[in-house]
Formats: structure tokens, C-alpha cells, sequence
């Protein structure tokens, strides 16, 4: 189970998940979904395992995730849709 909010006194987006707290400076206006200890966003993830923040670039910068599966990154855009492994979603970063 994981839980995000945004936390209005510390202006910060607070995530929760196995007892375990962690904030962000994301602003409160952005969808954020957490999959596979990742958190995504309009343009970019971050890694809750370091906390490092990348970027979506390249062919699939305006997909948006929606799910992880079987090891998969479930992605989608209009009526396309695509599934990235680990590695992939990394070299997607790269690519800036």
C-alpha cells in the first residue's frame, strides 16, 4: 500500500509507503501514479529507491504510465500503447 499527498504547510509532496516517508518538491498541480517504487509525473519520474529525478525524452516523452506489469512499464498515448523494461524507461533519460 502507498498513499500520496501534498502536504500544505511543508509545500511538499509527501509519499508514504511501507512505512516509509519520503518528501518531494513537486507541485501540487501534477498527477503523480507510483509504480515499482517509482513515482511518475507530467514530465519526469523519480527513483525512490535513490531519489534521483529523470526525464521522459525522445520517442515516448508524451506517453503517460499506466501500470506496471510482469516486469513492464505500461505506457499509453491516445490509443497506442507500449511496454518498457527497467532498462528502457533508464535509456529514455538518456536520450536528453
Amino acid at each position: 500500500d502507498a498513499y500520496i499527498y501534498y502536504d500544505e504547510d511543508a509545500e511538499k509532496t509527501v509519499i508514504l509507503e511501507n512505512d516509509k516517508k519520503r518528501e518531494l518538491d513537486i507541485d501540487k498541480s501534477i498527477s503523480a501514479l507510483l509504480y515499482n517504487n517509482k513515482l511518475f509525473c507530467d514530465d519526469e519520474w523519480y527513483d525512490l529507491n535513490d531519489m534521483s529525478v529523470h526525464s521522459f525524452s525522445g520517442k515516448y516523452e508524451s506517453y503517460w504510465v499506466m501500470d506496471y506489469y510482469d516486469g513492464y512499464y505500461i505506457f499509453v498515448l491516445g490509443n497506442q500503447t507500449i511496454k518498457l523494461t527497467e532498462e528502457e524507461l533508464l535509456a529514455l533519460d538518456k536520450e536528453n
